[in-house]
């Protein structure tokens, strides 16, 4: 999934295996997404995937096929089939509320949902139990209603933003992580407190919360669809990559600087004690990679480089080269400070 954003390593990897390459492999299915709009015909993603066809060619070789297959949005009697679904009424009945619908959301699927959970919120759309049936308010309203954004990043936030105090700092400082979210790492990060980013990244009512008292502060965010608790309680997941870009949006920028550093230098101090989590190494060089400016440099340079000579030794011993050489890459930029031959120079 989303192999626009894969490295070019495991890009050379997927090559390989789909265009057969290095020796059929039987019985093999490969299904691969990507988003167009998200890659250019030059993008590392692009090139792999004419690569493998060239070499397969237009016609079957060895029992090797690939398909292109586009997926595009929903169009109006899809959105109306799905609203009809989860109102159970018929699609004559819907099909007014599914075009309002499909002209906000441009008919993309996961957009639509989040609609519709605003318009649940927004008790647009309510149960009634004198009918025992889904029902709506004036169609022509919604369509023209100023609260209802034809921009669907404002329709996320506004459903971030309705989340209890607590939970959104949490989910916040969450989207500085990626995709997973561990739990210890988010315990770790609020044992601090301070008063300069009270109400922004941190609060008095997380700090020094323990990991069940995370959980609580996280649920409610898991029931509005935004997290997704998997079955191992250790880590969260972002239900979708959009919910996590929305809330890091939320940060103001004059905040973003310092919890990235905050969080790299945990990283790096957890990973310290735990060598089995070598994850954690690569995670916190990129938290430090993000702030690489004259006046952070001069202070946490040299830490910075010394954490990126690491996370590229490691990349390196699993044969990671273009993560190695990116990581290589933004060491040398954090030790551009005056003097680095003179104070680390078995470092540069």
């Amino acid at each position: 999934d989303d192999i626009h954003w894969a490295d070019k390593a495991s890009l050379e990897v997927i090559k390989v295996l789909i265009s057969g390459s290095a020796g059929k492999v039987d019985n093999l299915l490969t299904v691969l997404s990507y988003r167009d709009e998200e890659v250019i015909d030059v993008h590392p993603t692009i090139l792999t995937l004419n690569a493998a066809n060239a070499v397969v060619g237009p016609e079957e070789v060895e029992g090797i096929r690939i398909h292109d297959m586009p997926v595009t949005d929903l169009n109006v009697e899809s959105v109306n089939r799905l609203v009809s679904a989860v109102t159970g009424r018929d699609r004559e009945e819907t099909l007014a509320l599914a075009e309002v619908v499909h002209k906000k959301t441009a008919g993309n699927p996961f957009f639509v949902t989040q609609f519709l959970l605003m318009l649940r919120r927004e008790s647009f759309l309510t149960y009634s139990f004198s009918t025992f049936r889904w029902e709506w308010g004036d169609i022509a309203k919604l369509s023209n209603a100023a609260r209802v954004s034809d921009n669907v990043a404002d329709v996320i936030a506004n459903s971030l933003q309705s989340l209890p105090a607590s939970t959104q700092i949490a989910v916040k400082v969450a989207s500085c992580l990626g995709k997973i979210v561990p739990l210890d790492v988010l315990v770790e990060y609020f044992e601090g407190y301070e008063e300069s980013q009270n109400g922004q990244t941190c609060s008095l009512g997380l700090h020094q919360i323990k990991e069940s008292g995370l959980h609580n502060v996280l649920e409610s965010a898991v029931k509005s669809g935004i997290l997704i608790k998997p079955e191992s309680q250790g880590a969260y997941m972002w239900a979708h990559d959009k919910l996590q870009h929305v809330a890091y949006s939320l940060i103001g920028e004059a905040y973003r600087g310092p919890l990235h550093i905050k969080m790299g230098k945990l990283l790096w101090r957890m990973s310290l004690t735990d060598s089995g989590e070598e994850w954690m190494v690569f995670l916190a060089a990129d938290q430090l990679n993000r702030f690489s400016d004259n006046q952070q440099d001069q202070v946490l340079g040299a830490e910075a480089a010394s954490l990126c000579l690491e996370a590229a030794k490691l990349s390196l011993s699993k044969s990671a080269l273009f993560p190695a050489y990116d990581m290589l890459q933004a060491g040398v930029k954090h030790l551009n400070v005056e003097g680095r031959w003179t104070a680390h120079y078995d470092l540069s």
